[in-house]
Formats: C-alpha cells, sequence, structure tokens
C-alpha cells in the first residue's frame, strides 16, 4: 500500500514537470497554431459552392458562313456546336441564344472553301441551322447586309428568325428589323438589343444595299432604357462594332445606369475581338463584354444567377471549344449533306447526260458498303422488341411523309427514315425505300451490320441512347410545341424494348 502511494507521488511529480516544460516552450495543444510547428497538416475551408444558375446565355459572332470545320481534325462546325446546345439544354435550365452579327459569308470573301456549293446555297443553310438550333435571337453586320435588303428580309422570314437592329435604318428611314426584343427565359425577362457601328468609309456601301445608321451611343441608350421599363432583369447587347472593346467604352460612355451611360449588363461583341481574346472578359462599369471568336470555332457561355430581387444578375463566362471529339448533331448536319448531295446528283445527270450524247457506256454500277442492317436484320434476333417497335409513330414516319407529301425531300427523309446520308448508311433513294424505310432501330442505335454479322453481340451496336440522339431531330424548327425528352420517351419504350416484360403480378409488400 505504502509503493502505491509512493508511485502516485511520483507521477504527480512527473506530471507538473512536463505540464512547466510544455509552459516554458509554448507548447500548448489547445491553442496550436499551424505556424508554430512544422509538418503539422492543416484543413484548407471548403470553396463556396455557388448558387445553381437562373439560367444560360450562349453567344456567337463572326461565323463568316462556316457551316463545317475546315477539316475533320478541326475544331468547330455548325453540327457540333448543335450537340454542345442540346447537352446544355438538359441541363434543365432555361438557354437562350444569341448571335452578334456576321453569320453570313460576304461577297468579298473568299468563298474556296466549300466551293462544291458556293455562296448562294450556304446562306440559307447556315440560316436554316439557326433556326434548328433554336438561336432566340441574333444582330447583323456587314458580311449579312450584303445579301441586301429585300432578300436579306425575306432570307430571315423563310428561315423565322429573331433579328433586332437598333440604329439600323431602310432607305425609307424605316426599321426594317425590331429595335429590341424581350425574351422570355423561364420567368426571367431578358432584353436584347442590337448595335451596328461601321467607319464612315462604309456609309456609301451601306446606302447602296438599301440601309442606313444612326447614332449607336443614344440608340443604344434608348433601347436600355425601353427594355428595363418593359421589366427586363437582364439587358444584353449585341454590339457589332468597328474597333472592339475601345469603341464599346465610348458607346457605353460610363455603364452601370450613371446618367448619359448606357444601363446593360452584358455586351457581346462582333466584328473581331478589337482587344478582347475569345474567352476572356472585361469590364466597363458594371457591364461585362465577351467575345466567342471567329468563323464557329468556339461557343461562349455566360451562367447567370438574378434570383436575388434589386441585385445585379451575376455573370460566369467560359469559352468551350468545339473539339473534334463532339459528336455532329444529325439534324444541323443533314442541312449539308443534303446541299452536298444535291450538288452530286447534278454533276451525275450532267455525265450521264454527256455520255449518252457521245455513245458512251456508263461505268460499272458503284456499290455501297453499309454499316446498317435493316429492322428486319435485327428482328431475326430482338423479335419483342421489334413487334413493339411497330406499335410506335416511329414505324409510321414514312407514312407520316407520304400524307403531308414529303416523301422525295432529301432534307426530310434524314430523320423520317433509317441512315439517309449518314457515315455507313445510303445515298440511294431505292435503298432507303426497300431496306431503311421509317425511324428504324439503327436510328437511335447506330448502324448494327456488323453486331449482326458478329459473333461477339456486344460489339457493334450502341444499347445505351442518349438523349442527344434523340434532340438530333427533335428540333425547335420541326417538332411541335416544346419537345419534352421524358415525356417523348414513354411513347417509344415498352415491354422488352426499355421496360420490363410483365410476366406474373408484382408481388403484394
Amino acid at each position: 500500500m505504502a509503493r502505491v502511494v509512493e508511485w502516485k507521488k511520483m507521477l504527480r511529480r512527473a506530471c507538473l514537470v512536463l505540464g512547466l516544460f510544455g509552459f516554458v516552450t509554448g507548447c500548448d495543444r489547445r491553442n496550436h497554431s499551424p505556424t508554430a510547428g512544422a509538418g503539422v497538416p492543416t484543413a484548407t475551408p471548403p470553396a463556396p459552392v455557388p448558387p445553381p444558375a437562373d439560367l444560360t446565355l450562349l453567344y456567337t459572332s463572326d461565323d463568316r458562313g462556316r457551316v463545317a470545320p475546315d477539316s475533320p481534325s478541326a475544331s468547330g462546325g455548325l453540327a457540333r456546336r448543335a450537340t454542345v446546345i442540346d447537352r446544355i439544354r438538359l441541363e434543365g435550365r432555361p438557354v437562350v441564344q444569341l448571335d452578334a452579327g456576321d453569320l453570313l459569308l460576304g461577297s468579298a470573301d473568299d468563298d474556296n472553301f466549300h466551293a462544291v456549293y458556293g455562296r448562294e446555297r450556304r446562306s440559307p443553310m447556315v440560316l436554316t441551322a439557326y433556326a434548328r438550333m433554336g438561336v432566340d435571337v441574333l444582330t447583323l453586320g456587314e458580311r449579312d447586309l450584303d445579301l441586301g435588303a429585300e432578300p436579306l428580309k425575306a432570307a430571315i422570314k423563310t428561315a423565322k428568325l429573331s433579328v433586332v437592329a437598333t440604329n439600323l435604318l431602310g432607305k425609307d428611314d424605316a426599321h426594317p428589323f425590331p429595335v429590341d426584343q424581350l425574351v422570355d427565359a423561364g420567368g426571367l425577362a431578358v432584353g436584347v438589343f442590337g448595335i451596328l457601328d461601321l467607319p464612315a468609309e462604309r456609309a456609301p456601301d451601306l446606302r447602296r444595299l438599301g440601309f442606313h445608321t444612326t447614332d449607336a451611343a443614344e440608340a443604344a441608350r434608348a433601347s436600355a432604357q425601353s427594355l428595363r421599363a418593359k421589366g427586363a432583369r437582364l439587358v444584353v447587347g449585341l454590339f457589332h462594332v468597328t474597333g472592339g472593346l475601345a469603341r464599346v467604352k465610348e458607346i457605353l460612355a460610363s455603364a452601370g445606369g450613371i446618367p448619359g451611360g448606357v444601363d446593360v449588363d452584358l455586351v457581346i461583341l462582333g466584328h473581331g475581338a478589337g482587344g478582347l481574346a475569345p474567352g476572356t472578359t472585361a469590364t466597363v462599369g458594371r457591364t461585362l463584354v465577351v467575345h466567342a471568336g471567329d468563323l464557329g470555332v468556339d461557343l461562349g457561355r455566360v451562367d447567370v444567377r438574378a434570383s436575388r430581387p434589386g441585385a445585379a444578375p451575376e455573370l460566369q463566362n467560359q469559352r468551350m471549344e468545339l473539339t473534334r471529339a463532339i459528336p455532329d448533331h444529325v439534324g444541323v448536319a443533314l442541312i449539308e449533306r443534303v446541299e452536298i448531295e444535291k450538288v452530286h446528283l447534278a454533276e451525275e445527270q450532267a455525265a450521264a447526260a454527256l455520255r449518252r450524247k457521245n455513245h458512251q457506256k456508263d461505268p460499272p454500277y458503284q456499290y455501297e458498303v453499309w454499316t446498317y442492317a435493316s429492322n428486319e436484320a435485327c428482328a431475326m434476333c430482338h423479335k419483342e422488341q421489334y413487334e413493339q417497335w411497330k406499335t410506335t409513330d416511329h414505324a409510321e414516319a414514312l407514312a407520316t411523309l407520304k400524307k403531308n407529301k414529303h416523301d422525295l425531300e432529301p432534307a426530310c427523309l434524314g430523320c423520317h427514315m433509317t441512315g439517309y446520308l449518314q457515315p455507313g448508311g445510303t445515298r440511294r433513294f431505292e435503298t432507303l425505300m426497300t431496306h431503311l424505310p421509317n425511324v428504324g432501330c439503327e436510328s437511335c442505335h447506330g448502324g448494327s451490320a456488323l453486331h449482326v454479322r458478329s459473333v461477339n453481340k456486344k460489339e457493334g451496336t450502341s444499347r445505351k441512347v442518349g438523349a442527344e440522339v434523340c434532340l438530333g431531330c427533335h428540333t425547335p424548327d420541326q417538332n411541335i410545341g416544346p419537345f419534352e425528352y421524358a415525356v417523348a420517351l414513354k411513347s417509344v419504350l415498352g415491354p422488352g424494348h426499355g421496360t420490363t416484360i410483365a410476366t406474373a403480378p408484382p408481388a403484394a409488400h
């Protein structure tokens, strides 16, 4: 017992000495500073997660008629852009698409690229593609005006596109296009106006084409005020101006509602960067200025957070490169493929006529190599799925075209038939009608000839179908009303095809 008491006394003395040592050296674990001891890890507080965006703005400018990239390995192209836009739509928030002008090729531009269809064919192609992608508002550049007043207005009307041209007047001193527009983006009002500002020496060219412009700064100020009065929560200026960022600063004067300035939240710059590299931003007062780059290589994106009442919208900009890894959008890619096919058919007919005139024989028949197998080939193994498919509207796609007398139009056949003008598909009308009619299995799952022939049935087709495949044909310009993917999917799937075959009543819980 005495030994235990003695041991406790020794232990208390040791603790006292260690405590005094810690006091002298400042080693107090309860108040330890991360700089006092080397090698002691410290936890970095996580960065705050921004709230979800209320709206996504997608913007472009200066495409200059560039339908496709310079080469398959290069970035850009309208078909790739359309795929990215559909992917962003699937994020679930409202999307507004804007363009700051020069989407068409000018008469003075070099037209050697894509000479297969020329400038006359290319302008309608671009306008049709913009409508198919669902571009909400665009303004005009000098290349667009190069078509002339009446042809341009007719082309815009045919494509059913919305144009704003705030300071552009016609020969009669009237506005040929609306001054501005209010876009409802999921309950958030977005006001858009467009400014064209060119050097004074370009004025005679504009008048020759039937146009002239008014003071850019005054027009911008008046339109911004008008849009605010109409309830615009976000005001966007599409500035197609010579002089780039420096000229934008002059027009804005002093942004943010200061007297004499222009009350605008975002300026999308066209007519070249002019001191603003693609993907970078500049701030003039409280106005954010962005530029998407030239020739359709990139897509600009601004996520908008404007849910706080009374506060200025928060804008987050990013550049999205349209790389070769992005697949082509079916509906937009068809626009170019159909035009190329028309040219090839005309060339073949002219060559055949020349041979007949010269009493020459036709060359040997050129057989196609398909990667598509046909619905009947799929049905050899997937009988239940095939029977279920026959109950859907996809199985009546050709009948729909015939009913509306569009069954001879190549632009319609691309989405109402299987594999038409697709890689590995067919360009021959007879083949299409005989072997690949309607929206068949391979319209969604891809060409499956390899899958049919292969012993390993895990290759040669795609079991999983992404939503962007459906959006490739159910486009804003073609679909009747808004396309709701989740709702539409229910009309396509069925027992054995995406849903379980009910063989017995479900067990009770």
